[in-house]
């Protein structure tokens, strides 16, 4: 147990400073850009998200399935033939943002054209790291990857500072300081993988039929993933395109005052759903129905304090931790829109550890399908009629639909 508690929390730390660290970036980016150049970089990232969430279901997932089971006997050649398909699939992905950064160069923005183009061009090295990290976790030496999160971050706010106090930041450059951090993350990854690895056993493998097996999986792990992006990120991108840049990065400014909640109840998920599945396992359904009910009223009640402080002091908030640059662009509409997002993702993510605990996944990925057409829909309509202020409200009203479904199942499952 002291071991599982210990490997845990190694874990959590790992994703816990990957989320931090995406924030404190966020920030300064937003301050040292200002609202038209950050926007741009947040088209660019945008797309990077979506690349990165295909390789991690072709990738990532499939690795850390099939290198704890099928292939944990060949785990050094295993790695090795992952490496040939890492860099085939990273440069193919890398050509796709490159040359959508090529046809903004000639008819949209420059901005976003050269960040797309430095994305395309450093995603063999930007996804390096998510490459590495399977093996970590499977020999059990979360920790190794925690210090690489960590080195990767303090290599990037180094390398951002720099850029920014020479007055050569931009959204390309920005990308261009994360490849670099990346790889100084791989290389450390690296050196202490090559003396971790155990010498094979058993027969040799082929790249064919590695690249089979992530296919088999990767086929039905991607369409979810397209769906989690279009659902979180396509309004990073319908922003900037349908009203302005400068709109696009006053949409994700706002949106970084209420990630800190976010991310606590992202970190909560290791230890809500395993107590939900001891509840439902000790007591059946209707203890979990009682459980379920009490972090329903926390979660909502705690929830709507901070959004409750989101729109008293929201404005002040935004203009500390920008310097001024969103002033008079955010306003008490905009900030309660983005405050109300909290209590529907609070709500959402207790209903969906408990049909979790219940055995009910497919219900969840069935859950994701109304909210990701309503905002890929209703949504836009109100990006285009109400730009920063829409696409907030969008995100409302996804929310309230995935809370509904979410119930719909959990309670039909109940009956």
């Amino acid at each position: 147990l002291v071991r599982l508690a210990g490997a845990g929390a190694t874990a959590i730390a790992d994703q816990g400073i990957a989320a931090v660290s995406s924030l404190v970036i966020g920030v300064l980016l937003a301050r040292w850009l200002g609202a038209e150049d950050y926007g741009a970089y947040m088209v660019a990232f945008s797309c990077f998200l979506l690349a990165q969430n295909l390789y991690d279901a072709a990738m990532v997932e499939p690795m850390t399935v099939y290198g704890a089971g099928r292939h944990g006997g060949q785990l050094r050649r295993y790695m090795r033939i992952a490496g040939g398909l890492h860099l085939w699939l990273a440069l193919g992905l890398g050509l796709l943002l490159a040359g959508g950064g090529a046809v903004m160069l000639h008819r949209g923005s420059a901005e976003v054209g050269w960040a797309l183009v430095a994305a395309g061009a450093g995603m063999p090295l930007l996804l390096t790291r998510w490459l590495l990290r399977p093996p970590f976790y499977i020999l059990r030496q979360h920790h190794r990857c925690v210090v690489a999160a960590a080195l990767q971050t303090a290599v990037t706010l180094l390398g951002l500072g720099v850029l920014a106090w020479g007055g050569w930041l931009s959204p390309a450059a920005a990308f261009a300081a994360q490849a670099v951090a990346t790889a100084a993350a791989a290389l450390f990854l690296i050196l202490h993988l090559s003396r971790m690895l155990p010498a094979d056993d058993g027969p040799p493998m082929r790249l064919r039929e590695v690249a089979a097996d992530h296919w088999r999986y990767g086929r039905w792990s991607i369409p979810g993933r397209l769906f989690e992006w279009a659902g979180t990120n396509a309004l990073y991108l319908a922003v900037p395109a349908l009203a302005t840049l400068s709109s696009g990065g006053t949409f994700r400014a706002v949106a970084l005052v209420i990630m800190p909640a976010l991310l606590v109840l992202g970190s909560m998920g290791p230890l809500v759903l395993p107590a939900f599945a001891r509840v439902y396992e000790a007591g059946g359904q209707r203890a979990l129905d009682r459980l379920v009910l009490r972090m329903v009223v926390l979660a909502a009640g705690s929830t709507s304090l901070f959004g409750i402080v989101v729109v008293a002091f929201g404005e002040r908030v935004v203009g500390l931790l920008y310097g001024g640059r969103f002033d008079g662009m955010v306003d008490t509409a905009i900030l309660t829109a983005a405050a109300a997002q909290v209590p529907f993702t609070a709500v959402s993510f207790v209903l969906g550890s408990a049909l979790r605990a219940g055995g009910r996944v497919r219900s969840t990925f069935f859950a994701q399908l109304p909210p990701t057409l309503s905002t890929l829909t209703v949504g836009l309509f109100l990006v285009d009629r109400h730009g920063v202020l829409g696409a907030f409200l969008a995100n409302d009203l996804a929310g309230v639909i995935t809370m509904t479904v979410l119930a719909w199942f959990y309670r039909r499952g109940a009956r």
